[in-house]
């Protein structure tokens, strides 16, 4: 009798949703998926939604950013908005505000904006509390505006 074993198929389930702008692509206008988007090359556009963006080294993205998971290793210059988490490599760059669930910085990757984790909802309200309070950020589908920038202070 094996050790381990599996309950159910054994077959792996298949990904799908996964696009990909590679390191020789630049795309012009917003990214709007339910899926995975992985970018190695460059991408500009005001906003840019998917439920997780993948930001490889030798990529950079131009815009807003609203997802439900988000990874930097490489540039994203303007504010992000995630779900879940950000999670942000010893390369990437950040240019902009941060509103997540969860985050991880790795040492050498740099933040210029402000940061604020949220933590999740725990599902027991209060009466007269605030209704944002204490709640994960969430995707606005109606969100087409940028989030506000903050002077630089030197």
């Amino acid at each position: 009798m094996p050790l381990f074993t599996r309950r159910g198929s054994n077959r792996p389930q298949p990904i799908t949703g996964y696009s990909l702008v590679d390191e020789h692509l630049a795309v012009q206008g917003n990214l709007d998926t339910a899926g995975t988007v992985r970018v190695d090359g460059r991408v500009e556009g005001h906003f840019h939604r998917a439920a997780v963006l993948i930001v490889g080294t030798s990529g950079v993205v131009a815009g807003d950013v609203q997802a439900g998971e988000v990874v930097v290793a490489g540039h994203i210059d303007g504010s992000v908005i995630a779900s879940s988490r950000v999670e942000i490599h010893a390369t990437g760059v950040v240019h902009g505000d941060i509103v997540c669930a969860a985050m991880m910085l790795q040492e050498g990757g740099m933040i210029e904006g402000h940061v604020r984790v949220q933590q999740e909802s725990t599902g027991s309200g209060e009466a007269g509390a605030d209704s944002n309070a204490g709640s994960s950020p969430t995707l606005d589908s109606s969100f087409t505006g940028s989030l506000p920038r903050r002077a630089a202070v030197g």
